[in-house]
């Protein structure tokens, strides 16, 4: 003890190791937020308009009945609703692929080791 009475520092008993830290090299893609967000928007117009397109198909489907005369029919407005509701979903599609190649080519792509960048590909240099 000092005379403070408190115990004086000790050096530590690893300090002496020899300690070697590797930090394998990283690459990050970055993508505009905002293109993101779109991205995000035409995949949920999909979604949905395929879940209905399947929906309308399931009811007109299950919608086949016979008539007084034995024959069988089915509401058929169901039919169409589906049909149009299935190009809907081809034409966002459509808009999600072409959404889809605009954020991978405004993307840029860093390679890292530890918190140091390395190399630096695409995009702008901001």
């Amino acid at each position: 003890m000092d005379a403070e009475g408190q115990n004086p520092a000790t050096e530590s008993p690893l300090s002496n190791l020899p300690f070697t830290l590797t930090v394998p090299e990283i690459e990050v893609k970055m993508v505009n937020a905002g293109s993101l967000s779109h991205y995000e928007i035409w995949i949920a117009a999909t979604t949905l308009s395929l879940s209905t397109a399947v929906g309308f198909l399931v009811a007109y489907l299950q919608s086949f009945h016979e008539n007084a005369a034995g024959v069988m029919e089915s509401d058929i407005y169901l039919l169409v609703v589906a049909i149009i509701f299935g190009m809907l979903t081809l034409l966002f599609f459509v808009a999600l692929l072409l959404q889809r190649r605009a954020l991978w080519k405004e993307s840029t792509r860093y390679r890292m080791r530890g918190t140091r960048v390395v190399d630096h590909e695409g995009g702008s240099d901001s």
